[in-house]
């Protein structure tokens, strides 16, 4: 990052909902489903392409900040973490199984003209997962971002406190938007998936039934 006055700003949020868990299709288990809950929370293909086994890129509405335009694009790296694999804090060990979400690359296209990519640092980190505390299970995420810039002319004369709080609101525009869709599409495709697995399991069950001799 170049020297030159820099502006930095954070936001977290968590969700924490009921959850009806099947027992014989946990949610643990549509967690291995990575390329699944990734179309479900993104599912505009025209916007969004799979790079490997671990990551997908994603080409995010667009971001107004004060005067400038920007066409977020992020490589979003997503891994299924068991016990013992390094669980982000605060979620417990006895939890089975976590999707994380960390960004890994990112381009902020429109602004080449006013910011460097080395001017320019994108942090994105998320959790999804289930706990159960023996009677009922609840689906907890949280997802933070952190944005580090080296201020262009045209943004160097507006107070910090004002650049902060208009990029704090930014950013929470888009984790309450990422909320939702956890919140709503994840769920329903949580619940489509599940009774997918349970007509499969009983379509298998019935075909090994053993028709008696005529």
């Amino acid at each position: 990052m170049q020297a030159g006055r820099t502006v930095s700003f954070s936001s977290e949020l968590s969700t924490d909902l009921p959850l009806y868990e099947p027992s014989e299709v946990p949610f643990q288990q549509y967690l291995s489903d990575r390329e699944r809950i990734f179309q479900a929370i993104f599912p505009d293909k025209r916007r969004s392409e799979k790079l490997n086994d671990e990551e997908w890129r994603i080409h995010m509405l667009p971001i107004e900040f004060l005067f400038l335009t920007a066409f977020p694009v992020i490589d979003m790296s997503i891994i299924v973490k068991a016990p013992g694999q390094g669980y982000p804090p605060g979620i417990s060990k006895n939890v089975k199984k976590v999707l994380t979400l960390e960004a890994t690359r990112w381009q902020l296209r429109g602004l080449d003209y006013v910011l460097q990519p080395s001017d320019f640092v994108l942090g994105v980190r998320g959790a999804l997962y289930s706990e159960n505390n023996g009677v009922r299970s609840r689906l907890k995420g949280l997802m933070e971002m952190n944005v580090t810039f080296v201020l262009p002319p045209a943004l160097a004369v507006i107070p910090e406190d004002i650049l902060k709080s208009i990029g704090h609101s930014v950013l929470i525009q888009l984790l309450e938007n990422m909320k939702e869709k956890v919140n709503r599409k994840v769920l329903a495709d949580y619940r489509d998936y599940a009774k997918e697995q349970t007509n499969a399991s009983q379509g298998w069950r019935e075909g090994q039934v053993i028709k008696p001799a005529l």
